[in-house]
């Protein structure tokens, strides 16, 4: 079906269209109280603002972290002068739209107080049209510190106190306030856009107001709309999918669209008649999609494009939203072994492989989409189908789920709750509900999206990790926190879920038991860290491979180029303070070196007591030199992951997912990650790449690295272009080429040479923190190199 339009329309059009004008450029920020204001950048943070005025150190360098704690103490303005362009001053409503406020915040435009902010994950939208000037507009914005408010709070609730930390108070990203892999920097900012919107008769407030359903069996669909209309007005809806050639962009004449214009459906196209109330009015329709447009993450990934455009004789909205066609369910059902968990598409199941997926930075606004792009594509080369957003971080930007939907990579996504017991105080829950329904609503286009989970780890901490005792928690008190539990997360977020989206299985927690109970072997999720925090060898996963294992992992040192970035040359020892401080696991160093005396080195060569002085890294018996503990550290996450990858794969189909945890970092630090900060990858992450093939499964090793018996190898080393040939005369495990400085990346790397054999590898920069400079020098290593010292 076809309209026939006419092109004399489009410069009335034109002049009536809705409006946003960006308000980034341009703002200052301050100490509050201070008289002196310094240039801003927005999307920003407090941090990111002081040292670009060269105002404070670099915040990962050293341990400059522990020098900083002041600037999460302190309240900070931000402010912005700007004039309205005659077109949106001329608009009947004008808004100002906040996509990110971090976190509570004053706004104040032209003296008057027109919102107060108080989380993260929302967006705010105030009408200003009568505070609005044509000239000389002030935007002032006040950011009371989050530290000093949750403490605060907290202490007004004394004598209870609620596990884990003060933090649970705030509608804030979580790992701000420190992790067990991240540092402790609160701040604060706009660490999101800001806009100014102008519109006349109606508007559909962003892509969150349209959203494609598709029924049980995948072949029947519904498009939700939600259209806001300053009046009652009759409208005309025109929706159709966007191809090369694009969408209709201009429109028949309204007076010939009355009653009998109708609803009325062809392939990727719909028109209707609208009569709109004023306020917000919920349109349904009902599009024919072309079966083309199916999303399958192993075959085609599909996204269907549309443009969604409300028009009537004086006043034009239009958006373009994207979506997919497909179906998701999680299966949970009685079987001999406990209760399964996995994932069918389109009707297939799937065995998940991935990983844990943290914020790529502490210091959000400096993510930008390249970053996102290479971060993903590393999952994606890695043979990675599914990557789990962990609770204690950020709802993503749209950038990173448009790049999963588009490489086929599934998100398990948790709402941002994570080791903590929250309140559930109406002012908090109502403050969560607006959140989830922003969230939620901004998300559910993406097909990438399988799963909805509520929290990281809070149902098994609550019973598992003793904090009745440690918090003093009994009676009464213990009672009403954990029915504050259930409320939230079994009740209000389930029915949240289930109406702002619908589509897609909602759990509250993950894991669903503890790695110390036997139930979470046989049902649900689970979290095994008895290898690493339980000191287990890989082997446990033999008798101890769960359902579908969603957290578990080894640590390393991050690559030595990395580390030459956050340290002077009097830090890189063990364990110096500055090394301490970028360890943020408890007893981190010791369970390395645990791993390390059990699968590498003898327990003679590798001391667990911290060294005093530099002296060459000899002390207390230690004989491994820096450099060298780095390089095994990483061989010792390569061996076990590839290990524990193998063990699970072969447990199909009891088992059908495997995510390691983690991806990536959000700072240079000692972490499970098999990508560190500077973007390259780990030696793990070509175990993983490895272990993750589809026309291969992995095998186990047969015999733990320190059994080999290795000679000393001889390298033959050729450079061609952006090939290195290499060869070796003898067997050489886990061959490690160094270019010397970040910013190159290696199609193998830690691989294993038979005698004989020549091994291509291809090279190239990848994106860095910093411009590579400088021609390539290969150093190579392999753990004779090492462990025969």
């Amino acid at each position: 079906m076809r309209l026939l339009f006419s092109i004399l329309f489009l410069p009335f059009f034109a002049a009536a269209q809705n409006i946003s004008v960006s308000l980034n450029s341009n703002w200052q920020f301050r100490q509050a109280g201070k008289k002196t204001w310094n240039n801003a950048t927005v999307p920003g943070t407090t941090h990111t603002d002081l040292l670009a005025n060269k105002l404070i150190p670099d915040p990962y360098f050293r341990d400059n972290e522990n020098k900083l704690q002041w600037v999460d103490k302190t309240d900070w303005d931000y402010k912005k002068n700007f004039n309205v362009d005659s077109f949106t001053f001329s608009k009947k409503n004008i808004e100002l739209v906040f996509d990110g406020l971090d976190t509570y915040a004053d706004v104040f435009l032209n003296g008057k107080l027109i919102l107060q902010a108080e989380n993260m994950f929302r967006q705010y939208i105030v009408p200003v049209k009568l505070l609005l000037k044509k000239n000389n507009n002030e935007l002032f914005i006040h950011f009371s510190s989050a530290k000093n408010k949750v403490d605060s709070i907290a202490k007004s609730r004394l004598p209870l106190v609620l596990p884990d930390n003060n933090r649970v108070y705030v509608r804030k990203a979580q790992y701000h306030f420190g992790w067990d892999w991240g540092p402790k920097f609160v701040g604060c900012g706009i660490w999101k856009a800001v806009n100014i919107q102008g519109w006349d008769d109606f508007i559909i407030k962003g892509q969150q107001c349209i959203f494609l359903r598709q029924s049980h069996d995948t072949s029947f669909y519904k498009v939700k709309l939600k259209i806001f209309a300053a009046t009652k007005t009759k409208a005309a809806l025109i929706m159709n999918r966007l191809t090369e050639s694009g969408g209709y962009s201009i429109f028949p004449p309204f007076s010939a669209i009355d009653s009998n214009f109708g609803q009325k459906t062809g392939t990727d196209l719909v028109t209707a008649a609208l009569d709109l109330k004023k306020g917000f009015n919920d349109i349904v329709v009902y599009p024919k999609i072309s079966t083309s447009v199916i999303w399958n993450p192993d075959v085609s990934r599909n996204v269907y494009s549309m443009t969604c455009t409300i028009f009537n004789n004086t006043n034009y909205a239009s958006t373009v939203f994207q979506t997919a066609a497909r179906k998701v369910e999680l299966v949970q059902q009685r079987d001999s072994i406990g209760t399964s968990f996995y994932f069918k598409i389109n009707g297939q199941p799937v065995f998940m492989k991935g990983a844990n997926y943290i914020p790529s930075d502490v210091f959000l606004p400096t993510v930008k989409k390249e970053d996102y792009r290479k971060i993903l594509q590393s999952a994606k080369d890695a043979n990675m189908n599914m990557l789990r957003v962990w609770g204690g971080g950020v709802y993503e930007a749209d950038e990173f789920y448009d790049l999963c939907d588009s490489m086929g990579i599934m998100v398990w996504q948790d709402l941002m709750f994570a080791g903590g017991m929250y309140p559930a105080d109406e002012h908090f829950t109502n403050n969560v509900h607006e959140e989830i329904k922003y969230q939620i609503e901004r998300l559910r286009n993406h097909p990438c999206i399988v799963l909805w989970c509520g929290n990281n780890e809070i149902d098994e901490a609550w019973h598992n990790w003793g904090w009745q005792e440690q918090f003093n928690l009994h009676g009464n008190d213990s009672a009403k926190i954990w029915n504050d539990y259930k409320k939230l997360f079994e009740d209000s977020l389930k029915q949240w879920v289930t109406e702002y989206d619908g589509t897609r299985p909602y759990i509250s927690s993950s894991p669903k038991n503890g790695w110390g109970h036997k139930e979470s072997l046989t049902e649900g999720d689970s979290h095994y860290w008895g290898l690493w925090w339980g000191l287990e060898d890989w082997e446990v996963f033999e008798t101890k491979t769960g359902r579908f294992v969603s957290e578990y992992g080894m640590q390393s040192m991050p690559d030595m180029n990395t580390i030459k970035k956050f340290t002077d040359d009097s830090d890189r020892y063990l364990y110096s303070p500055v090394i301490q401080s970028h360890q943020k696991a408890n007893e981190g160093f010791n369970k390395l070196n645990y791993y390390l005396n059990k699968y590498f080195i003898d327990s003679s060569r590798l001391a667990t007591k911290a060294l005093t002085s530099k002296a060459n890294n000899v002390q207390s018996g230690l004989t491994i030199n820096f450099e060298d503990y780095i390089y095994l550290t990483q061989c010792l996450q390569y061996y076990i992951l590839k290990n524990s990858i193998a063990i699970h794969r072969s447990k199909q189909p009891n088992t059908m997912g495997t995510l390691l945890w983690q991806l990536n970092d959000c700072w240079p630090v000692a972490s499970w990650s098999i990508t560190d900060y500077s973007r390259a990858p780990k030696a793990a992450w070509y175990a993983v790449k490895e272990a993750y093939r589809d026309d291969v499964l992995p095998v186990r090793d047969s015999i733990y690295p320190k059994d080999l018996k290795l000679k000393q190898p001889v390298f033959t080393i050729q450079i061609s272009g952006d090939e290195i040939s290499i060869s070796s005369d003898v067997f050489s495990k886990y061959v490690y080429l160094d270019a010397g400085q970040t910013g190159y990346t290696f199609s193998d790397n830690y691989f294993d040479l038979q005698p004989g054999e020549t091994k291509i590898i291809k090279y190239n920069k990848i994106i860095a923190r910093e411009e590579v400079a400088g021609n390539i020098n290969i150093k190579i290593k392999s753990l004779y190199d090492v462990i025969n010292k």
